[in-house]
């Protein structure tokens, strides 16, 4: 049951003087703002959601949160169920997402899964009821954040299924009757897939690879995976992806990301650095052929380093290079099952948002491969210079040493790939 609209007050604790009690502005406005999305006025609710969409990236509220997550959860899904204006439900969705982050430790795992079930449902139940293509692709981006954060196994291969499914329909729709709608402009609700002008559909199917790609790392990058259920998926999958790669724009990286993730989870379970990944070699040499122009046609040279990761990745596995930079300091990303669930959650919470929660909040903390002794030894030090995991370097050393590096690294791989085509034909 939804609490009623009650403003929430804050209990000092004994001892403390009034200064030391007060409470931060921000978990005042969260409090009302949670209360706010019961009120029937549309724009009191807009508000209060885009104030909760910014609290919840800016801070931690693990703590605030911890007696109100139930309710908070219920009343976003009632918004996206019952939403008013896309823009309520968008937001809502977001913040869904938000919400799961920024639960607290003490919120069982049982109950956290009740949660989800619930709200996993009412998700897939508005991505397949709503024609608003941007309300589809935010329920997507949040039901496969929500599953990975929940490392459901069950769910991840029925999300992957559906993935999966809507990339084999929207294919043929796209052959079949010739209406091209790519043309069709996206209206700007705070996305960060559209400051290039993407389109709708571009922005749909480019979700759907990205909740695809998160989903199989879900199920096949974090534990022992039997190589050949791996090639099976792979077999299925990957030719429905490598159409989609034809799309300029957001679908294409989306894609060439989801297919490196798959050649470098395969590569890990067979141990062999030569696996093909593809049983036909003509598959295998027309993909790299598509890779290697893809590479070559970028203007932006983000998208040009991608593109010769993922090439790399899958021609000879060579591992990506992923620089990010959190609290000022830079890291090193080197697995695409890292790199790929870290953009879900950037994406999610943003850059800044980023930054704000990587020291404080577990779930981000999880994804650097941290234990509590390290986070504790991090949380003492002056100078916060953590150790991270194998899968991701600390990289202290300027912007114009990285790129010397990176280059470095380029002409070795080039030279590697030369000396192994040595007598071979080139794809």
């Amino acid at each position: 049951m939804v609490a009623s609209g009650k403003h929430r007050t804050h209990h000092r604790t004994k001892g403390h003087s009034d200064d030391e009690d007060a409470t931060p502005s921000w978990i005042d406005t969260l409090d009302q703002s949670i209360d706010d999305l019961n009120v029937k006025r549309l724009s009191t609710r807009e508000k209060a959601l885009e104030r909760l969409l910014s609290i919840l990236r800016q801070h931690n509220a693990m703590a605030p949160l911890a007696s109100r997550t139930e309710e908070l959860v219920e009343l976003l899904t009632q918004r996206i169920q019952h939403g008013e204006s896309p823009r309520e439900t968008i937001m809502a969705t977001k913040i869904l997402g938000l919400a799961f982050i920024n639960h607290n430790d003490e919120f069982s795992h049982y109950d956290q899964e009740l949660l989800y079930q619930d709200a996993a449902h009412i998700l897939r139940d508005k991505a397949e009821e709503s024609k608003n293509k941007k309300i589809k692709a935010q329920c997507y981006e949040t039901l496969a954040l929500l599953t990975f954060i929940i490392s459901s196994q069950i769910d991840a291969q029925m999300i992957r299924h559906d993935m999966y499914s809507i990339l084999v329909a929207n294919a043929d729709d796209d052959e079949g009757d010739g209406n091209d709608t790519s043309d069709k402009k996206a209206t700007n609700d705070d996305d960060d897939d559209n400051a290039n002008g993407d389109s709708e559909d571009d922005i749909l199917i480019a979700t759907v690879i990205r909740a695809y790609a998160l989903m199989f790392v879900t199920s096949f990058c974090q534990g022992p995976v039997n190589a050949d259920i791996i090639q099976e998926e792979m077999d299925k999958v990957i030719g429905e992806v490598e159409l989609w790669m034809d799309f300029p724009g957001l679908p294409q990286t989306a894609g060439g990301q989801a297919v490196a993730l798959m050649f470098e989870t395969l590569r890990s379970a067979t141990g062999d650095d030569d696996s093909a990944g593809r049983s036909d070699q003509n598959e295998l040499n027309e993909l790299v052929h598509t890779l290697r122009t893809l590479s070559m046609e970028q203007q932006d040279d983000d998208d040009n380093y991608i593109f010769q990761d993922i090439l790399a990745t899958v021609e000879d596995g060579s591992q990506p290079y992923h620089e990010i930079e959190i609290k000022e300091k830079s890291f090193v990303l080197d697995r695409w099952s890292k790199i790929i669930p870290l953009n879900a959650f950037q994406k999610c919470l943003g850059k800044s948002g980023l930054d704000q929660h990587y020291k404080s909040n577990d779930v981000i903390w999880k994804l650097f491969g941290k234990t509590d002794e390290e986070r504790s030894d991090s949380e003492d030090s002056a100078v916060d210079e953590p150790s991270l995991a194998a899968s991701v370097k600390y990289a202290n050393v300027s912007k114009f040493n990285k790129s010397m590096i990176y280059q470095e690294n380029k002409k070795s791989r080039t030279k590697r790939l030369a000396a192994g085509r040595s007598g071979k034909d080139r794809l």
